[in-house]
């Protein structure tokens, strides 16, 4: 699979543990099992896969300061996700700032993301 592929694929992937958020959300509790762990380890997966994508292209652009900053805004936001997500799915449930943080962060993700990907692919094509 070629690097624009990947990358394609990892979008698709973000999107559908997005979906599949909204769809336990709207759900109510308890929450499906299947849905619940297919969305926990569609992300695991997401985060490894996006791994190796930034692994693979570290090998062939150097990072700017900007890359940086954008891979560790998304680093940092797909975290938060990660503890939110936690924290949402236990008996009793921890509301308002965590539920906050998990319902905005897949945006602030994508977009970071999306702009580091963007500006590497190009650099990428452009040598």
């Amino acid at each position: 699979m070629n690097m624009k592929n990947k990358i394609i694929f990892s979008f698709i992937g973000f999107i559908i543990i997005i979906l599949l958020g909204i769809w336990l959300s709207n759900s109510g509790r308890p929450f499906n099992p299947l849905i619940f762990n297919i969305h926990k380890l569609l992300a695991i997966t997401l985060v490894i896969f996006n791994y190796f994508i930034i692994k693979n292209l570290k090998k062939f652009i150097l990072f700017s300061k900007s890359n940086k900053v954008m891979l560790l805004i998304s680093f940092l936001a797909f975290l938060v996700l990660i503890i939110t997500g936690g924290l949402l799915s236990l008996e009793e449930p921890i509301k308002g700032v965590v539920l906050f943080l998990h319902s905005t962060l897949p945006a602030v993700v994508f977009i970071s993301y999306s702009v580091l990907v963007y500006d590497l692919y190009k650099r990428m094509n452009n040598k």
